[in-house]
């Protein structure tokens, strides 16, 4: 009934190229090209069409099923950087923010992508930013301390994945985990303090949050 939305990212790990024995300097035509051949394929209706690109080629093939949506279902990039949030607002995606970014650094990445919306004349709607955030509820002071040490098991695994300001921080808490002081990313505490910090992203642009 077209409740599909189609989630991408073109990936920047070493080991996530290296695997697939891809060059990771290739990264991005080889993402460009991929989504013009997805592009072509759901505008198709259904019909048949030929592409031939430097990294992809097709002779008259047929993609089904035809999607409901259209020209196609929602595209959804992940960026951190700013100037992957202004691709994706250029290019028509929609945004997915993360959940390691604390929440000025959020605020500050919707500004940049509702700008560069106006910039090339596409109309901006909050529900076209998804902002991850991890999400811990404690209901006596007394779990506060577990909580954070769960938050910085999370950190453990998945610091490598954040980009921008102070993102080394993130990256060396492999290293020493009990000296790392989280910070306000996740929606960590009483539920009075998280709607609170809820309240602060809605300020800033923020309306559509998932929960991790």
């Amino acid at each position: 009934g077209g409740r599909l939305d189609f989630g991408v990212g073109k990936g920047y790990r070493a080991y996530e190229f290296s695997g697939f024995c891809v060059p990771q300097e290739e990264a991005t035509e080889r993402f460009d090209e991929a989504m013009e051949v997805i592009r072509k394929a759901w505008n198709s209706g259904g019909k048949r069409f030929s592409y031939d690109g430097k990294w992809f080629s097709y002779d008259n093939i047929v993609v089904e099923p035809s999607p409901i949506q259209r020209p196609h279902p929602p595209f959804w990039l992940g960026a951190g950087s700013a100037e992957s949030i202004r691709r994706a607002a250029r290019d028509g995606y929609n945004l997915l923010l993360d959940q390691i970014a604390p929440t000025d650094v959020i605020i500050d990445r919707v500004k940049v992508f509702r700008e560069e919306c106006k910039a090339v004349g596409r109309a901006y709607d909050p529900a076209m930013v998804g902002v991850t955030r991890g999400l811990q509820i404690i209901r006596r002071e007394s779990e506060r301390k577990a909580a954070i040490r769960m938050r910085r098991e999370v950190l453990k695994n998945i610091g490598d994945l954040a980009r921008g300001p102070n993102a080394e921080r993130y990256h060396q808490i492999k290293d020493d985990a009990d000296a790392f002081e989280v910070d306000n990313a996740p929606l960590l505490g009483t539920t009075d303090e998280i709607i609170a910090q809820l309240k602060r992203l809605e300020a800033g642009g923020v309306e559509n949050v998932l929960f991790a």
